[in-house]
């Protein structure tokens, strides 16, 4: 979300990194059923859980609460979630891990067995995304074939060529401090992208000169994640390793009642979550 405001905020320091030890008021994390349990799969899923405050996000606890049940029965190894500001955190479930930053990141992540959680707060923001603290969230999965690396990330929202340039330097943040880990990637959350905007150009050529791969591009499955304007902002992106690759076997925009007004609403979210089944491969 955006507003017509034009100042802009420069975050420091650029980064903010810190082990799982040093992170202070981390939920506490559990371990939830369906791990990767053959270990040459792995089930992601990523939400934008329009964690605003009413009336711009109507009836939040109700879909708070909704979306913790709705986790709870999926079979699911990592769940990624972006908007779930300080408002909505306390509503969700405690097994989300949530990096508490100085100010409000709105990220989330689940999975069993992380290790290695770091966090990056973006040092570019513009307008309304300026009074956030956005950037990403990263931690190691265990899985039977070796560890994966799992990133959320939220980027600058809104049109124009001064946002795009926002999104494009928080990108390049984000792919060189990516560079640091070893191993395979998921990069998953709400990027903001449009994939007909001349100013996110930039971005989509630097994932793509860093070797990420956009699921939905590669099973040609390229619904719209936001119904408000029909743009598919939510995305999943693999970046293989040297020893062990990644590859998307399937993927789905799950939908769901777009009434956001109903007293009981089904209706979880302002976004489509974007589900996506991917098969763990020995490179030779």
């Amino acid at each position: 979300m955006s507003n017509p405001r034009e100042d802009r905020r420069t975050h420091a320091p650029r980064r903010a990194r810190a082990h799982l030890a040093a992170l202070a008021g981390l939920l506490a994390i559990a371990a939830p059923a369906g791990a990767c349990e053959d270990g040459d799969h792995l089930d992601v899923l990523t939400l934008n859980a329009w964690g605003l405050p009413a009336p711009i996000a109507p009836h939040r606890p109700a879909r708070m609460a909704a979306i913790g049940r709705w986790l709870d029965e999926l079979d699911v190894d990592v769940v990624g979630l972006q908007e779930v500001w300080t408002g909505a955190a306390p509503l969700l479930p405690a097994e989300l891990v949530r990096a508490h930053l100085p100010g409000d990141d709105g990220l989330a992540l689940r999975a069993a067995a992380l290790s290695g959680v770091a966090t990056l707060r973006f040092h570019h923001a513009r307008g309304f995304d300026a009074f956030k603290r956005k950037g990403a969230l990263r931690a190691r999965i265990a899985t039977g074939a070796g560890e994966v690396w799992v990133v959320d990330t939220h980027l600058q929202a809104g049109h124009g060529r001064a946002n795009g340039r926002v999104r494009a330097a928080q990108l390049a943040e984000l792919v060189a401090w990516l560079d640091e880990v070893d191993g395979p990637v998921v990069l998953l959350g709400d990027l903001n992208l449009d994939d007909a905007r001349p100013e996110d150009a930039l971005a989509l050529e630097r994932l793509d000169r860093a070797g990420f791969r956009d699921a939905a591009t590669t099973l040609g499955h390229l619904q719209a994640t936001y119904p408000g304007n029909g743009h598919r902002y939510d995305r999943i992106l693999l970046r293989d390793g040297a020893v062990l690759a990644l590859q998307a076997e399937d993927l789905a925009v799950l939908a769901y009642d777009d009434d956001p007004h109903t007293a009981a609403p089904t209706r979880l979210s302002d976004h489509l979550p974007v589900r996506a089944r991917l098969r763990l491969v020995a490179r030779r």
